[in-house]
């Protein structure tokens, strides 16, 4: 699969070759032989074989529809895969050049998935060790992907949806419960949807912006169906800054991508920014960046780029003036172009801490900049702390003033030039005393795995960290965590989710059943969580928030 400028999946598959032996069969069950099996039934079940399969394994299933119009439909019964080793591609189309949909391991159930161009093709890798059971999935040519779910017609090979439902298969329930008591069902130039009354926001106008009601719970905010929804992303980055979530760039297993988006709590709908024109300055398309808020707007430092280069350029955009600027350009230090990496702001400053190279060479520095005054960059002087200061890549990083540190936990840490592994650690930078520290506490409790491009938030006393990467070689295949931990700055001890629902909930404290890694999250008024977008084997666009209970955090007014 050629690198298409987003995360970096291992194994990287630079160049795939042409399988010689293609076989055209119309039966129920096609396993994996190495060659290129083409399927022509309305349906059928494609698996790689009885037992695990084979280690090296190239194996391609081609779906032909007959028809450019017509859906294919693919729905998994199971799934098993060496975590980042072992791949199963799902093109839309009949080539590697194919848009993709997919690229699945590990041993989480795929979502249902749908082509539409009339082919899907699916191909399956696996490097030389460590072979599982595989996938069994099943597939049907349709007229209309999902058949409109139950909720349209078909015509024309399109869906046309009833009252009150929409998307592409009449999927989107408009209004969830009538958008309850704090809501209204209205149409507007675009889609019906909920219009909540002052103080609420969310898809069924659920949850409360202000104070502690219903604390203890999770919403869905915007799922990735509707038409106002965020595009779906992957690493990209976002911020919560004058009531709203700010989303910039990230990657689509496409496309890197270079647009701005907000979502405003009060306006309860995804609008693009689109006030850049020829002679208005505008960041390039980036993935794997980082950013944070300061002032009246937000930065962004570093990122891979369309090229698969490193960005080393540092941007504000200002939301007033809703313009871009690039800032340090005569700086006489430039930083290390990065990816993977953190940007922090600690009073009037930008810390970055972090991240790979176009090398994948770590970087051992931590560069800071006035937020106030973006001219000129330095780096941080190291005075002492533990033996190997920590160097890493996908980590997360936050600010505690209490303590004047900066709290960085999990990522890949570079063990040599060639190998890494994904850390458990808890670090702790003193920017008084310039002093790394391994953090270990009383009655100590770490999070089950090691974990990387997770999602790490301040939220009162706690650093809150949630999904991620957590694949351990021959131990455990989950590629996507859908955990939440909290770690007390103060008391130094690490709590899981259920320590604070068994106590705390005052409603539905269900978590999301599907884990994700690559995505973001950004806290509002001191007690909301939100998660936007991510990545789970498909490239996720939705919105959920968690608001914490009030012995994690009490609600604050936040800009």
């Amino acid at each position: 699969m050629p690198d298409r400028g987003g995360l970096s999946f291992r194994p990287v598959l630079t160049l795939l070759l042409l399988l010689s032996v293609i076989s055209v069969v119309s039966a129920t069950l096609a396993s994996c032989n190495n060659t290129r099996t083409v399927l022509t039934s309305s349906n059928g079940t494609i698996s790689d074989g009885l037992g695990d399969y084979k280690e090296g394994s190239h194996c391609e299933w081609l779906i032909d529809a007959g028809e450019p119009n017509k859906k294919i439909f693919l729905e998994f019964i199971n799934m098993s895969t060496e975590c980042s080793y072992d791949f199963l591609f799902v093109y839309d189309g009949d080539s590697y050049e194919s848009p993709l949909i997919a690229t699945l391991s590990g041993d989480r159930l795929p979502r249902p998935m749908t082509a539409y161009s009339g082919k899907m093709l699916l191909y399956l890798f696996s490097d030389r060790n460590h072979a599982l059971s595989g996938f069994v999935a099943k597939y049907e040519i349709q007229n209309c992907p999902f058949n409109c779910s139950g909720h349209g017609k078909c015509k024309d090979y399109v869906c046309e949806c009833n009252a009150g439902y929409s998307g592409i298969a009449c999927e989107v329930k408009n209004c969830p419960e009538e958008c309850g008591p704090y809501g209204t069902c209205n149409s507007d130039s675009e889609q019906q949807r909920c219009s909540c009354v002052a103080g609420y926001t969310g898809q069924g106008c659920d949850l409360a912006v202000a104070g502690s009601v219903d604390e203890g719970r999770w919403y869905t905010i915007m799922n990735e169906s509707r038409s106002t929804s965020l595009p779906k992303r992957t690493a990209h980055t976002a911020v919560y800054t004058h009531d709203c979530i700010w989303v910039f760039g990230g990657f689509d297993l496409n496309s890197v991508l270079d647009d701005l988006w907000h979502f405003c709590l009060e306006e309860n709908i995804w609008s693009e920014v689109t006030s850049r024109d020829a002679f208005v300055m505008w960041p390039a398309a980036r993935s794997g960046h980082a950013m944070d808020k300061f002032g009246d707007g937000f930065y962004i430092f570093g990122g891979r780029l369309s090229n698969g280069s490193r960005s080393n350029e540092l941007w504000f955009f200002n939301i007033s003036s809703l313009n871009w600027s690039l800032c340090a350009e005569e700086s006489r230090l430039q930083p290390h172009g990065v990816h993977g990496h953190t940007l922090t702001t600690v009073r009037d400053h930008l810390y970055v801490v972090g991240g790979s190279d176009e090398d994948f060479m770590f970087v051992d520095k931590i560069y800071r900049i006035s937020a106030a005054v973006p001219d000129h960059w330095e780096i941080v002087p190291i005075w002492g702390g533990v033996s190997t200061p920590p160097i890493l890549v996908g980590h997360s990083t936050v600010y505690h003033a209490q303590s004047d540190s900066l709290y960085v936990y999990g990522g890949y840490r570079q063990n040599s030039g060639l190998f890494s592994d994904c850390s458990n650690t808890t670090y702790r930078f003193d920017l008084a005393s310039r002093y790394w520290s391994s953090l270990y506490g009383r009655d100590w409790t770490l999070p089950s795995y090691a974990r990387a491009f997770h999602s790490g938030v301040l939220m009162g006393q706690y650093l809150v960290v949630y999904g991620g990467k957590t694949h351990q070689h021959l131990n455990l295949e989950v590629c996507y965590n859908s955990n939440i931990f909290f770690y007390h700055l103060g008391c130094h001890k690490w709590l899981n989710h259920n320590h604070f629902t068994t106590f705390f909930s005052t409603g539905n404290a269900t978590m999301p059943e599907r884990g994700r890694f690559g995505h973001t999250a950004v806290v509002a008024n001191g007690n909301i969580m939100f998660i936007i977008g991510g990545y789970s084997g498909q490239v996720l666009g939705d919105v959920v928030a968690y608001k914490v209970p009030q012995a994690v955090a009490d609600y604050e007014v936040s800009r």
